[in-house]
């Protein structure tokens, strides 16, 4: 009789010890209603344009690249015109589509005084008056599909002698051509970008990473 008691109370025991565990086992409730919407947070800054319709080339021209000679012209009434003659440089461009010159924008930048800070962007057209105030210095571009054309000429301001341009020696000047789809330019317009100002423009369309663009007429695409 001890002994069958003993296995009952032992019966007992794991009874009550398996109530007990599945009393205390989880059980998932049924999911909840789904919350309100937040409300929207604040817009971030906005961030500087990419660089997929944005193409640029960086090359530098030494004066033996200058032919002589061209004209950079302006209409200054019906039927009549004013030109200077150039030296002139054509880069051939194959980002420079009809499709650009028609709603996009090409833009020129070069470095005027490499002696004193490489990193001075200056766009085109650039004049500069010589010290005898005799005479300007000038550079400035023209564009045609799939071609940009570079000038250099000298206006005279006053008598006096200026600079045969033929025999002239062109300094070696680093150029750089950005080119840009109407999209692009479109909201540049629209957010107020001074395009003169090179540092702005950079910063825009995020041009730090062509800065180090190798050298050649047409090898800094990319």
């Amino acid at each position: 009789m001890q002994k069958l008691n003993r296995v009952g109370m032992v019966l007992v025991i794991i009874a009550s010890l398996t109530i007990l565990f599945s009393g205390c086992s989880k059980s998932s409730g049924p999911a909840g209603a789904t919350g309100a919407q937040g409300a929207t947070g604040p817009a971030g800054p906005t961030g500087p344009q990419g660089n997929a319709n944005v193409l640029v080339d960086v090359f530098s021209l030494t004066n033996s690249q200058w032919i002589y000679n061209s004209q950079y012209s302006l209409e200054t009434s019906n039927g009549s015109y004013t030109e200077y003659f150039t030296r002139y440089h054509d880069v051939t461009d194959s980002a420079v589509t009809q499709a650009i010159l028609n709603t996009g924008e090409v833009m020129v930048f070069f470095v005027p005084n490499p002696i004193v800070d490489t990193n001075q962007w200056a766009p085109l057209p650039f004049q500069f008056v010589d010290g005898s105030n005799i005479f300007t210095y000038n550079i400035a571009f023209e564009t045609m599909p799939y071609t940009v054309r570079l000038h250099y000429f000298f206006t005279q301001l006053q008598s006096g002698t200026i600079p045969n341009l033929a025999s002239f020696d062109i300094p070696t000047y680093k150029f750089k051509i950005v080119v840009i789809s109407g999209t692009i330019s479109t909201a540049m317009q629209q957010t107020g970008i001074d395009k003169s100002d090179y540092n702005a423009v950079s910063a825009y369309l995020g041009l730090a990473s062509h800065h180090a663009l190798p050298d050649g007429a047409g090898a800094g695409r990319n």
